[in-house]
């Protein structure tokens, strides 16, 4: 029974067209000791040249399914290499597009860069440029200023020379008028009582020169009003009008002599006017009554 089942087992598997070599071996292998066993010396030979057989084939596929399994292997590691290439090769390919992104994105920075630093630098020249320019401006109107404010104390100096000048010439013809006045009397004193009519010609025209001091003064205020209202009102005493004509005398800067000359006056006489002017102007020794009149005018 086990020798037709070994042989029914051994037919089927020759039957096979690829037989399972490894239960094939194991069958023939078992044939082989059944007919040792049974003393068929012959058959067990046959059957273990068949396992030797079975063996080599069974270590043939085994090799081929080997060899398979490396190539199956070979191919699948080269797939995986090949796609760890495309993707080594994808990613190379982004990193270089990468780098040429930054590259570029490097290459913008560097010209907005000096495209910065270069309107920074204009605007600083153009700002420079507009302060030198102001500052001379500055300078041009500081100068306009000071050139403008000589300008007019040259004028205001001008016009204080002219009105000094004015007042003088003022004080000059009220003098005039003063000394024809007195002349005019002169004459009258040494006419005869005979010339009555010549006397009451020359003495209306006396009258048309100027017959008071008041209008003299009248014309002196027009060209320094001030001159007399601050003499009344520094003087601790009422002034005269003799006073105030010899006032307007020594404010000409005329001396004692000349006014004595114009007054018909002994010079000692204009020193004691002199001096009781300077009592009611309440000035004490030391004071020089001429600068007090040029001060004051």
């Amino acid at each position: 029974m086990a020798e037709s089942y070994l042989m029914q087992a051994y037919s089927m598997m020759q039957a096979q067209e690829i037989p399972y070599y490894y239960t094939l071996v194991n069958v023939v292998s078992s044939l082989s000791r059944l007919y040792e066993q049974t003393g068929n010396d012959s058959m067990a030979l046959k059957f273990q040249k068949k396992v030797t057989e079975y063996n080599g084939k069974l270590f043939d596929q085994k090799q081929a399914l080997n060899a398979q399994k490396l190539e199956i292997q070979y191919e699948a590691e080269k797939n995986n290499e090949v796609i760890l290439l495309r993707q080594k090769e994808k990613y190379n390919q982004v990193q270089r597009y990468l780098y040429i992104g930054i590259s570029i994105i490097s290459l913008l920075g560097l010209i907005f860069m000096f495209r910065a630093y270069h309107f920074r630098l204009r605007y600083s020249l153009q700002r420079e440029k507009q302060l030198h320019l102001e500052k001379q401006e500055a300078e041009l109107q500081t100068k306009l200023d000071k050139e403008e404010q000589l300008r007019l104390r040259a004028e205001q100096q001008l016009l204080e020379t002219q009105q000094q000048q004015l007042q003088k010439e003022m004080m000059a013809n009220v003098l005039q008028l003063e000394h024809k006045k007195q002349v005019f009397s002169q004459i009258k004193e040494k006419l005869n009582d005979s010339q009555e009519l010549n006397i009451n010609r020359i003495w209306n025209e006396e009258l048309l020169l100027d017959n008071d001091f008041n209008d003299a003064k009248m014309h002196i205020q027009q060209v320094h009003p001030d001159f007399f209202g601050l003499l009344n009102e520094k003087a601790q005493q009422k002034l005269t009008p003799l006073d105030l004509k010899l006032c307007a005398y020594l404010h000409l800067q005329m001396d004692t002599k000349k006014i004595a000359s114009i007054l018909h006056i002994e010079p000692k006489s204009v020193r004691m006017s002199r001096y009781r002017i300077k009592q009611k102007l309440g000035l004490g020794k030391e004071d020089d009554l001429n600068i007090f009149l040029q001060k004051l005018g």
